[in-house]
């Protein structure tokens, strides 16, 4: 049985042959029927989640470099069942989207030119390695996994100081709840969080390059005027304005959290890392370029 099958098979059934069983199924049929049939609902719950991190881990998360194999063993938190769920389920819909986003040549050329000026370009140096798009979600979908991987490994894991005992020899001793299983389970808190997040603004954003998609695959289109695409994929200039603010914001939030990653990161591996500035820099720049863009879009409606 792997780890991950002991893990959610650990949680919450009763056996109905045990003399430990609950006092009020004792000698009562329809309980004992009522409650033999909510077991068999868990247990096919539980089975189907067997499969679901199974299949997430071995399938998705291993080929891809995502997690170690020690790691593995933290991608489902029993303890905390439910949120941990959540973030891997959102988070395994949102790359199996992603996946089978098919817009071919044309789409990654506009891709490429979306912008005035490659944002990529301004944000090189301050927040480390970057996409060629800014947003290929996929990118930072991958991230979070190895984000996530790695800290509910860390949160979840003993650590232990050394102490000396009553005749002054040193010992290790396991710390319960130690400032860096405090520290990872704050930032395990935030990426669950943010899931939801992108899990919004992921469809809005998908939504967005199939519409431009659609119109660049019209041969009678005007494919020189890629910015006047905007246009025809928006109703109108506030819904295409409020569109590109909730993606820069959703992108300042990915910062955030990963400004905490690499802090943490430092600390514990005792290195530094380049290629960053830090949080405040890369939010002013990230907000350059979205009045860059809101200034693009108001240019192109009043034409």
């Amino acid at each position: 049985m792997s780890e991950i099958d002991q893990n959610i098979n650990s949680i919450g059934l009763i056996d109905l042959s045990s003399e430990n069983a609950p006092d009020y199924l004792s000698g009562n049929v329809r309980r004992i029927q009522a409650e033999k049939a909510r077991q068999e609902r868990k247990m096919k719950q539980l089975e189907e989640e067997v499969k679901f991190f199974e299949d997430l881990t071995n399938n998705v998360l291993i080929p891809n470099g995502l997690v170690t194999d020690k790691e593995k063993n933290f991608i489902f938190l029993k303890d905390n069942a439910l949120q941990s769920k959540n973030f891997w389920n959102r988070w395994l819909y949102n790359y199996n989207q992603l996946k089978n986003l098919n817009g071919g040549t044309t789409l990654e050329s506009y891709k490429k030119n979306e912008f005035n000026e490659n944002p990529i370009n301004l944000l090189k140096g301050k927040m480390g390695s970057m996409p060629e798009n800014l947003f290929d979600i996929t990118f930072y979908l991958d991230k979070l996994a190895r984000f996530a991987a790695d800290l509910q490994t860390e949160w979840k894991t003993p650590h232990f100081s050394t102490k000396k005992n009553n005749a002054g020899t040193n010992i290790l001793v396991e710390e319960i709840g130690s400032e860096r299983n405090l520290e990872a389970e704050q930032i395990v808190n935030n990426i669950w969080d943010i899931m939801e997040d992108f899990n919004i603004t992921n469809q809005k954003n998908l939504d967005y390059y199939k519409a431009v998609n659609k119109q660049l695959s019209d041969h009678n289109y005007d494919k020189k005027q890629l910015h006047a695409i905007l246009k025809d994929v928006f109703e109108n200039h506030r819904i295409a304005r409020e569109f590109e603010i909730e993606r820069f914001e959703l992108l300042k939030k990915y910062s955030k959290i990963l400004f905490l990653v690499k802090e943490n990161w430092e600390k514990r591996l005792n290195r530094k890392y380049d290629g960053f500035t830090n949080y405040d820099d890369v939010e002013s720049t990230i907000d350059k370029i979205l009045n860059n863009r809101l200034e693009l879009i108001d240019s192109i409606f009043e034409e």
